[in-house]
């Protein structure tokens, strides 16, 4: 038996990165890996005095909907918490 898709159940969410393919490239897994290595901690919680929280998530400052670039300047290491806080700001 099939099932049919309920329209009172939500679809469930998705983030931004799940859209774009891009960010599931060997080119980007590359300059990410790259960016953690040299930048391991999150810059936002290491410039508000909280040192030693590790970065998992590599952020564009100015998104690459809005025009940002891959360039190193455009990029920091941020912790999930942070991210999505930013996030949350840039919709």
């Amino acid at each position: 038996m099939m099932s049919m898709r309920r329209p009172w159940v939500p679809l469930p969410k998705t983030r931004d990165n799940e859209r774009d393919p891009y960010y599931h490239t060997p080119d980007w897994r590359r300059r990410r890996k790259a960016h953690i290595q040299k930048e391991p901690f999150c810059r936002a919680c290491t410039n508000a005095g909280r040192f030693g929280i590790m970065g998992y998530v590599v952020d564009h400052i100015i998104p690459r909907k809005k025009g940002g670039s891959d360039e190193e300047d455009n990029l920091q290491t941020l912790c999930r918490s942070c991210h999505d806080s930013k996030s949350a700001k840039d919709k």
